[in-house]
């Protein structure tokens, strides 16, 4: 089967290898600018997108975050090439945003190889989890997690089958039936409402300021210690935190914000580069309100937040 690349980068040397030497892949090249990757995405249909780096500045890499998200919105994957060292400066600017990771020295028919493969996996997979229901915490990664109702919760006792079973109005039953919300919404504090973001990657301050910032007023803070003092003098509505963070990770800072009575209730939504449903399930133990997998999409990142603030 041939599957469809859109490609992208500085490595024409790569580039010029997928359309004489990749007879399996089918090619078409793009730019850097978003809407140009929009254009081609609807009208190439591609597989995966292909970013050849070859000395890109971290300004170049930075134009790829908003693009991650429009790919990751149409299901495609992203897969970057080059060096060893383009592809660690990669890393450090655009954090964990690619699918899979090809580095120098290249053989064609090795580097055809491995995409092919990865396209068939990454199409596989996504069937698989098409059709798989979400199961509670083990939902994939990027979703809400619901809270289940306290195990506190009066249950009513059953009535023996022997036992006759009084009329009841079917109104008032109607309401005693009725199940409790998922989740509790907040009216924002004031006006706009305020979200402040923890994480220790200025990039994806940034990303996240610029998703929500027409919206809501975002404060933002590089780390727990940051981010405590200024809760100690202002109040939120919300709070996107990232689960790792060097110093304190994101469960310590966790811990803490549940110690503060001022804070204690305000929703906490976990932001993660992991996909480990291991780490998954210890991160909801601490009962954070939701997750999101990085890179962050614009529109699950608005609706998460709408379930806990209006």
């Amino acid at each position: 089967m041939q599957y469809k690349a859109l490609i992208t980068g500085n490595n024409s040397g790569v580039i010029d290898d997928f359309f004489t030497n990749m007879h399996e892949i089918d090619s078409m090249t793009t730019s850097d600018r978003y809407g140009d990757v929009v254009k081609h995405i609807k009208y190439f249909a591609p597989d995966a997108f292909v970013y050849c780096i070859y000395q890109e500045t971290k300004e170049d890499y930075s134009k790829i975050v908003p693009i991650k998200h429009l790919l990751g919105k149409n299901k495609i994957p992203l897969i970057v090439c080059g060096s060893e060292e383009d592809c660690a400066a990669f890393e450090q600017t655009a954090v964990n945003i690619s699918d899979l990771t090809l580095q120098k020295p290249f053989d064609t028919d090795d580097i055809q190889k491995k995409i092919v493969d990865f396209i068939g996996d990454w199409k596989k997979t996504e069937v698989q989890e098409q059709a798989e229901p979400m199961q509670g915490s083990d939902a994939p990664a990027g979703e809400a997690f619901q809270p289940q109702v306290p195990a506190s919760q009066p249950v009513q006792p059953q009535v023996p089958a022997s036992q006759p079973v009084q009329p009841q109005n079917p109104a008032k039953k109607a309401v005693k039936t009725q199940a409790p919300p998922a989740v509790k919404r907040r009216r924002k504090i004031y006006g706009r409402g305020r979200i402040l973001v923890v994480d220790d990657n200025p990039l994806m301050l940034k990303v996240i300021k610029e998703h929500l910032h027409e919206e809501y007023d975002v404060a933002t803070a590089v780390n727990g210690k940051v981010a405590l003092r200024f809760l100690e003098h202002r109040s939120v509505d919300l709070i996107l935190l990232d689960y790792e963070m060097p110093d304190e990770d994101g469960l310590e800072v966790l811990q803490k914000l549940r110690e503060m009575e001022s804070v204690k209730d305000v929703p906490v939504i976990f932001l993660t580069g992991i996909s480990d449903k291991k780490k998954i399930k210890k991160a909801l133990m601490m009962k954070p309100e939701g997750y999101l997998l990085k890179p962050i999409d614009h529109d699950k990142l608005i609706a998460m937040i709408k379930k806990f603030i209006f």
